[in-house]
């Protein structure tokens, strides 16, 4: 989870929205199914998450889900992964298909120099991108 509190909030937010009014159980089986998804190796884990844990598991592997869809070479989405980090992911879990691809043209604006930071302040980049979503 976050250590920001207001980022923390709008993930909890966010999970809320994707589950609403699920019980335990039902969340328990749908954390086992999205980990098994990802690596059955991993299913045994499910029940040592906490519900925050799992709701936050939830919105990550919606928006992995959503940058496969949009994004199909595994090289280019690993490459998009690795700039925009857990923020973004999260980001686009939370708000789907349309902030994914505004992700994907800000990067792509981004590296084509269409972006130009004044010389006195840092680089913008890819996770700024999802900081401004989940903040």
């Amino acid at each position: 989870m976050s250590r920001n509190k207001a980022s923390r909030e709008a993930l909890e937010n966010a999970a809320g929205r994707i589950i609403k009014s699920v019980d335990s159980a039902t969340l328990k089986n749908t954390v086992k199914a999205e980990l098994h998804s990802i690596d059955p190796s991993l299913v045994r884990f499910a029940d040592e998450l906490d519900k925050p844990s799992q709701q936050y598991l939830l919105v990550l592997g919606n928006g992995a889900k959503t940058c496969e869809k949009n994004l199909p070479d595994m090289l280019q989405r690993a490459k998009f992964l690795e700039r925009g980090g857990a923020e973004t992911v999260t980001a686009i879990g939370m708000y789907g298909d349309d902030v994914a691809k505004a992700a994907m043209r800000f990067d792509a604006a981004l590296h084509g120099g269409k972006i130009i930071s004044p010389q006195s302040m840092r680089a913008v980049q890819l996770d700024d991108f999802g900081k401004l979503f989940t903040k």
